[in-house]
C-alpha cells in the first residue's frame, strides 16, 4: 500500500494539503463510513456524503480491517484538507 504522501504526491495535490485520514467509500451510493457500532450479534453502519465527516483512521490497515463488517463494494479513500476542500484520492481493492 502507497503511503499517502506518495498518493497526494502522484495525484497532483499541493504540498498542502494536509493528510486527513484512510477512510471507507461504499462504491454502490458513493458514501462514506460516517459511524459505526460493531457488537458480537450485530454491525450498525451510516454512511454521509461528505468527506469532512467520514470515520478515519490513521492507518490504511486499520480502515482496511474494518471493511470486514460491510456488507456492500467499498474503495480505500484517502481524505485530504486542502483548506475549504476536501480532496479524495480512491484506491480501488480487490475483494
Amino acid at each position: 500500500m502507497p503511503s499517502y504522501q506518495s498518493i497526494r504526491r502522484e495525484s497532483g495535490l499541493p504540498e498542502q494539503a494536509r493528510f486527513h485520514g484512510w477512510s471507507i467509500l461504499r462504491t454502490d451510493t458513493e458514501e462514506f463510513v460516517a459511524k459505526s457500532q460493531i457488537k458480537k450479534d450485530y454491525n450498525l453502519v451510516g454512511y454521509n456524503k461528505r468527506p469532512e465527516l467520514a470515520l478515519r483512521w490513521r492507518s490504511a490497515k486499520l480502515a482496511l480491517a474494518f471493511t470486514k463488517a460491510i456488507d456492500h463494494p467499498f474503495a480505500l479513500a484517502v481524505i485530504f484538507d486542502l483548506e475549504d476542500r476536501y480532496p479524495v484520492v480512491l484506491i480501488p481493492i480487490e475483494e
